[in-house]
């Protein structure tokens, strides 16, 4: 008599992720859509005020090279109270950067879950989903 094979079980998908601060909120960003890190005091020499009435959560632009950088404020972002920003996300295939107060650390995440119907204004389109960390 042959006995089954095991089944096999396929590892669980992960992700890398960067858990950060924002008004002492914990929130979550992909690593890979991170391109670098940065002190916001070392841009703060090179970077202009701004007012634009369409870009309300930008308050800052940054030029690096022949490009500009805006930075978003991600208290404002967030709807959140203002909080001074001490660290910057260079976001990946963008011209933005986003203003935290810091880095939490790195993880990895196995599940992400649709967003409840409870969130039905713009946040809808900050968040990819929710998931639960150990």
């Amino acid at each position: 008599m042959r006995l089954a094979a095991p089944a096999k079980t396929t590892p669980a998908k992960t992700e890398q992720i960067v858990l950060f601060r924002v008004s002492g909120q914990l929130f979550a960003i992909s690593s890979a859509s991170v391109q670098e890190v940065r002190s916001a005091d070392s841009m703060s020499g090179a970077a202009t005020e701004i007012s634009a009435p369409g870009l309300r959560k930008v308050r800052h632009v940054l030029r690096r090279g022949d490009r500009s950088l805006f930075i978003v404020n991600g208290a404002m972002h967030f709807g959140l109270h203002a909080a001074e920003g001490a660290q910057l996300f260079v976001l990946r295939k963008t011209r933005t950067a986003l203003l935290i107060d810091g880095i939490e650390k790195m993880t990895a995440m196995s599940r992400l879950q649709a967003l409840p119907l409870s969130f039905c204004h713009e946040e809808r389109q900050w968040y990819r989903g929710l998931t639960a960390l150990d």
